[in-house]
């Protein structure tokens, strides 16, 4: 497998949805070719220390993959936040961080490693940080 786990960090407030997405073209289909849904992970803004997702990427053994991120702002309310990836165990940055902004058309952000990884999706403006989907492929 290209990962062997992925752990979305627990904590209070969060929130997590899914609804029908009828003939939103941003919505993703099904993989089993049934309809379309809309769903996101998103922090709950503007509570204390609830500003961030954090998403660890957990691999077997080190070998090549890429991961995309899919981001979209569904209300298009302006949503601005900031994406990091970091080792899981030091913690230093192994990737640029982006400021993802202009999201109401949606936005992938790929990246391709070797190892485990930590993803942190950090609320800057305008609402809560969101994550829709995340994917995995070989590099």
């Amino acid at each position: 497998p290209y990962v062997s786990s992925v752990a979305m960090a627990p904590y209070a407030g969060g929130r997590a949805a899914t609804w029908a997405a009828g003939s939103d073209p941003r919505a993703l289909q099904s993989p089993d070719g049934g309809s379309a849904c809309i769903g996101i992970r998103a922090t709950q803004i503007p509570a204390a220390c609830l500003e961030t997702i954090v998403v660890d990427a957990i691999l077997p053994a080190p070998h090549a993959y890429k991961v995309s991120l899919y981001i979209c702002d569904w209300a298009r309310a302006g949503l601005r936040q900031v994406i990091e990836m970091r080792d899981p165990v030091s913690y230093n940055l192994i990737a640029p961080t982006h400021m993802a902004a202009g999201l109401g058309n949606c936005a992938y952000y790929t990246y391709t490693h070797r190892s485990s990884a930590r993803f942190r999706l950090d609320q800057v403006r305008n609402g809560d940080a969101v994550l829709s989907a995340i994917f995995f492929d070989p590099a």
